[in-house]
């Protein structure tokens, strides 16, 4: 669904968004941006849950750091502290791992403009010199709306879970003796919980992929803007005379027709 740059043609739009992008594909980018923003607020509370801080605290704390980034590295790290249920580690960090792979998803498509219309490609942020390419087709907003979705059930569940293990865990470190009070207290919340935590994680797990790119046909592939600046530059030296002459968008050009690389079809998914 998204992937690093490989259209070097130009793009095919009318430059009018409500020919380029039709009524359901605005309203599943609104859907996904309000489903990334509950899954994002989620995170944040299960930081804050870890540490046993009130949510004041916690958005200070998460407003002066890298960012969401060791925001969910440091949720992680704290979780396997916990001495209650290690059997869970592992899995509450794969979903706060899946949060940080769809958030990169999200962002390509909030900052992605349309691109190629036939196809439905939009280009989005640099990186590495390269644009990001995302797919703005119908189907793959609405698988991207639907993991999110099912994300947010997932970590509103493992959220009380969290808030059980950190008050079981606070027992541990600072009071022993509570420790079997704390679990006759929690336990069954807990217990009651992981069915459901897994239910909305095994439905995220069972939505098919992200679809792949198309294979863009002859006649939809726009202007080989390389090409035209080539032959342009090729132009120019031989109205100016120029014989020593090397025209590096061309060596670039055969270059990378010789380097085996991705289809166009293919993409990270």
């Amino acid at each position: 669904m998204k992937r690093s740059g490989q259209i070097h043609a130009s793009g095919i739009r009318s430059g009018d968004l409500n020919k380029d992008l039709t009524p359901k594909q605005f309203e599943l980018i609104g859907r996904i941006a309000m489903a990334y923003n509950e899954a994002e607020l989620l995170v944040q509370q299960v930081y804050g849950a870890c540490f046993g801080v009130s949510a004041d605290v916690s958005d200070d704390f998460i407003s002066r750091t890298n960012g969401l980034d060791s925001t969910v590295l440091l949720a992680k790290k704290a979780i396997c502290e916990f001495q209650a249920h290690p059997e869970l580690h592992i899995e509450f960090s794969q979903s706060l791992d899946a949060f940080s792979d769809l958030k990169t998803y999200r962002d390509a498509v909030v900052h992605a403009r349309i691109f190629h219309v036939p196809s439905g490609i939009g280009k989005g942020n640099l990186r590495k010199g390269k644009r990001l390419e995302v797919l703005l087709t119908e189907d793959a907003l609405n698988g991207l709306y639907g993991k999110l979705d099912c994300l947010r059930d997932e970590l509103t569940q493992l959220l009380v879970i969290v808030i059980a293990l950190h008050l079981i865990h606070t027992a541990y470190r600072f009071s022993p003796r509570q420790v079997a009070e704390r679990k006759a207290q929690f336990e069954p919340m807990i217990e009651a919980f992981i069915p459901r935590y897994r239910k909305y994680r095994d439905r995220r797990l069972s939505l098919k992929p992200h679809p792949t790119f198309p294979d863009l046909p002859e006649d939809q592939q726009g202007t080989d803007i390389r090409k035209l600046f080539s032959d342009l530059l090729d132009t120019l030296a031989a109205d100016l005379g120029v014989t020593d002459y090397h025209n590096l968008l061309k060596k670039q050009s055969a270059a990378s027709d010789e380097t085996p690389g991705p289809s166009t079809s293919r993409g990270r998914p």
